[in-house]
């Protein structure tokens, strides 16, 4: 049970995960590490952090901040994704998730207020969580079942990597011409890779799927 002003809140994580965010922004709660254990994870509401129990050691004071909400929500519409994956609407999903980091690295790149670095920051994190479950979905379902760890596998690592080249060569042109270019880079990349997403992964997919 948790009292938040003159409000009980009874078990919520479970039946309004994506609201009770934004209701506990700015307060100061109790909270220890959960360390992602099954039972606390139930209860979890920021990043491997939950409410304290008896016997929890460690305990703290901690402020929800607003990012918290941010990253709460696109957990959420990463589970959206998810259902329309599986309602068939891989490429639907996926051409939105570019579609979204190419507006925002654009708008990133070229509108310099701070508002706009605030707005583009969400939209970056939505972009992303929306696009994994498709795009893993694109590397599952092309492999027999007996192979699936391993697309699943080779997927994680493709992403890692490309994160990784990808901080390296922001960093690297962002020190020699600026940040906004960089993003300008990015949103150039983005725009790269909707192309051949249109043009050879789709077919290259519907010909080679295994599940319908």
């Amino acid at each position: 049970i948790i009292v938040i002003g003159d409000k009980i809140l009874h078990r919520i994580f479970r039946e309004k995960f994506l609201h009770f965010p934004v209701e506990l922004t700015c307060q100061r709660l109790v909270m220890c590490d959960d360390q992602r254990r099954f039972v606390q994870c139930l209860d979890d509401i920021r990043h491997c952090k939950s409410l304290t129990r008896t016997g929890d050691t460690e305990q703290c004071l901690e402020l929800i901040a607003l990012p918290e909400t941010f990253h709460q929500l696109r957990n959420g519409l990463r589970l959206v994704s998810g259902r329309l994956v599986d309602h068939g609407k891989i490429h639907w999903v996926s051409v939105c998730s570019a579609v979204c980091l190419l507006v925002t690295f654009t708008v990133f790149a070229t509108v310099h207020q701070s508002w706009v670095f605030f707005v583009c920051a969400l939209m970056i994190g939505i972009g992303y969580g929306v696009g994994v479950p498709a795009f893993q979905c694109l590397f599952v379902n092309v492999a027999p079942h007996n192979m699936r760890g391993t697309a699943t596998s080779t997927y994680l690592t493709s992403f890692d990597l490309g994160v990784g080249i990808g901080m390296l060569s922001a960093g690297f042109i962002a020190s020699c011409a600026g940040l906004a270019v960089a993003y300008g880079v990015g949103a150039g990349c983005c725009l790269a890779s909707l192309g051949v997403y249109l043009r050879w992964v789709r077919s290259s997919y519907e010909k080679h799927k295994l599940l319908v």
